[in-house]
């Protein structure tokens, strides 16, 4: 988890759209959260939770049937997202009944010029924000925050529906759990469970928080709402009873899963890994920081866990084998990515402009060449993409040519597919107030 990093784009889009929420309805996540694509969900941007038992009988499981019609948009071989009337994301306020909305497409705008065919224009939207890839890199789903929409797409482009919803987690390659806020209770959000190309979703019974976090391998850690920061655990239809911690992040393998535990009070906080079944793998007793704009990354083999901020506000890798932190550099951090399972990148927080700098595992500076950075997200092949907000530009390290310049400004570092052949990026237009996705290929 990306997150993140540089937060004042983030933060000036969050603010203009969050003021356009505000105003509608019940309680939305944070945008800041949604656009965020690499870091850990932010508590301190949660607001208040009310206590609410949460209903976590497996029996009584209610089919809804949402008769959607699936966007039919065109652009070539990649489909835009059209702003369009669509149905409400909260289901009605009493028991889910069997209802219909229809999404009425709006003409296609016109494509984006761009300098680089690296760079492909593919859906626009008027908030686009956070990119989830499936696990199999097959299909990925775009969140929209206005109006609140998940928007499938084919790896592609190929349009493949619209549901409804405001949060989204990858239970498997086709199957996800999607969360709504009805209006009846705005302090709560309900689950379903849906299938990529179909109508069909399933309400699982409860009340739940505003974030959920998938380990693409079968199971979900749903945040339960109220002040105590707890979770449970979806798997094979079955729910856990309710755990300590705030879920932030999943090892690569879906083994491991890491906790924050939060004072209410202070918003600061403790770290914890832990198996699926709830038992402690490693600890880090106190971060001494704030939990908000944590960003928490497992290494991929998962033995390692870097979190962006701990005693001083400086950033550390807790091995998770001895539970030893070990703090890397001097200085906070805007962003960090693994390069390797023995290598972490990092872009500090000062001096400015900013560059990227490179540790080993025993928080070690590793020479590099100077290479001017705002964020960077790694694939998982080894493809270094540095974010330049200034220009705005991507800078592909191992690329012969390595700038790929974009038409406005990026939200966050390029999400890579799981093979780390393509990535997403989306980028802010303020002149129109909107949001615009591309596919970056190397």
């Amino acid at each position: 988890m990306d997150e993140n990093e540089s937060d004042q784009a983030l933060r000036r889009r969050a603010a203009q759209l969050n003021e356009a929420i505000d105003g509608d309805g019940p309680r939305r996540p944070p945008l800041a959260e949604v656009l965020a694509v690499t870091a850990a969900r932010r508590p301190a941007d949660r607001g208040v939770r009310t206590a609410l038992a949460p209903g976590l009988a497996a029996a009584g499981i209610v089919v809804v049937v949402l008769a959607i019609a699936l966007s039919g948009f065109t652009r070539g071989p990649v489909v835009p997202v059209a702003s369009s009337p669509v149905a409400s994301s909260q289901p009605p306020s009493t028991a889910p009944t069997a209802a219909t909305a229809t999404l009425t497409a709006t003409p296609a705008p016109t494509p984006t010029p761009t300098t680089d065919p690296r760079a492909v224009p593919f859906a626009t939207g008027p908030s686009l924000g956070n990119v989830l890839w499936a696990p199999d890199g097959k299909t990925f789903a775009v969140l929209d925050q206005i109006p609140a929409v998940v928007h499938f797409f084919s790896r592609a482009g190929k349009s493949l529906g619209d549901i409804p919803g405001r949060n989204l987690a990858w239970i498997d390659a086709t199957r996800y759990i999607l969360l709504r806020w009805p209006d009846a209770n705005p302090s709560g959000a309900q689950a379903f469970i849906g299938r990529v190309g179909q109508t069909v979703l399933t309400q699982i019974p409860g009340v739940y928080g505003e974030d959920l976090v998938g380990n693409r391998h079968g199971a979900v850690a749903l945040v339960l709402p109220g002040v105590e920061w707890q979770y449970v655990l979806w798997s094979n239809g079955e729910m856990s009873k309710p755990r300590a911690g705030d879920p932030v992040s999943w090892s690569k393998d879906g083994q491991e899963l890491a906790l924050l535990h939060i004072d209410h009070l202070t918003l600061q906080a403790w770290a914890e890994v832990v198996g699926l079944s709830g038992q402690r793998l490693a600890a880090v007793p106190s971060l001494e920081s704030f939990a908000e704009g944590l960003v928490v990354l497992f290494s991929a083999d998962g033995h390692k866990l870097a979190l962006s901020a701990g005693p001083g506000r400086l950033p550390f890798i807790l091995d998770i084998a001895t539970s030893r932190a070990i703090t890397v550099g001097t200085t906070p951090l805007v962003s960090m990515a693994w390069a390797s399972d023995t290598r972490l990148l990092t872009v500090p927080e000062d001096p400015i402009p900013r560059s990227l700098d490179a540790w080993d595992i025993e928080g070690k500076p590793v020479q590099i060449p100077y290479q001017p950075a705002d964020r960077v997200s790694v694939s998982s092949d080894g493809a270094v993409a540095i974010l330049q907000e200034s220009t705005p530009s991507i800078v592909l390290l191992n690329s012969p040519t390595k700038l790929i310049s974009l038409p406005g400004s990026p939200l966050a570092p390029p999400v890579w597919s799981p093979d780390g052949k393509v990535a997403i990026v989306i980028c802010y237009y303020s002149a129109s107030n909107s949001t615009e996705a591309f596919f970056i290929t190397p």
